[in-house]
Order: structure tokens, then sequence, then C-alpha cells
């Protein structure tokens, strides 16, 4: 049974094997680095304009969703963020999945924001049909370029 939760400090270890798994399948922008994800965990676990949110099956934590909570920069609209949403291989597509986001957005209506956001990152998985699903609608497209 999939159970969504808060992290705790105790969470980072499996959150960083997690995360080190997920970025062999990323684009190189975001490939591992383990002080840095494990500082960006520990912030965000202490801070209250942050969250990171785990799921957990049995005893194992099988995915995390990492968000936070700004305002645009042109207008009074305050935005929840994803940052990261990861999820073990052999657990995608069942429901814990829709579990971080939906704790993700009922998070991000009691801290006042307007809207959520959900990145599609390319090359793992297309995750437009679910986020349509979902009730999201497309609304930015980012492109990188490696500059160093």
């Amino acid at each position: 049974m999939a159970v969504i939760r808060k992290a705790t400090k105790d969470d980072v270890f499996d959150l960083l094997i997690l995360a080190r798994g997920f970025s062999k399948e990323a684009p190189e922008m975001h490939k591992w680095d383990k002080d840095k994800t494990e500082a960006l965990l520990n912030s965000v676990i202490e801070a209250d304009m942050c969250v990171a949110f785990v799921w957990e099956e049995g005893d194992e934590i099988v995915g995390g969703l990492i968000g936070a909570v700004q305002p645009l920069f042109m207008s009074h609209t305050i935005v929840a963020a994803e940052l990261a949403w990861f999820v073990d291989r052999d657990a995608r597509g069942k429901s814990g999945s829709i579990k971080l986001v939906k704790s993700f957005e009922a998070w991000a209506e009691e801290k006042g924001a307007d809207y959520v956001t959900m990145a599609d990152i390319q090359g793992i998985a297309n995750l437009s049909k679910l986020y349509e699903r979902l009730g999201y609608k497309l609304t930015e497209t980012a492109y990188s370029k490696r500059i160093k």
C-alpha cells in the first residue's frame, strides 16, 4: 500500500539512492552530485516554503517529490513548483505516483499557492497525458543549452 508522508532527515539516505538511480536516466544537466543533492534535501526538509514528500511501500521508499512555493516575477501569483519528482523504475505507473502529486497539491494549497507547476524531463517518460488527466495545461516549454 502506498503511504505518502513528508520526508525527514532519516529519509535522506534513501532519497539519495533513488535520486542517483533516476539521474542515470536523465539528460546530462541532471547528472548526479551526492553533496549537492544531500545539501538540497536537508535544506528543503527544514524550510517552511519547501517540501519533500516520500512514497513508501512497506518499509522501502520508492519515490519522492520535492517542491517550493514562490511568487512569479511579474505578478502576485503564487506558484508551487515541482523541483524534482522521481520514482523507482519498478514502481512507476502505480498509484503512489499520483498520490505524491496530490499530496504536493494539497501542501501547495495550504501554503497559499494559486498554481502548481510540474515538469516533464525529456527522454525519461512522456507525462503529458498524465498531467492532462490530472487537470494540468501546458503553459511553458523550457530549452537548455550547455555553455561551459
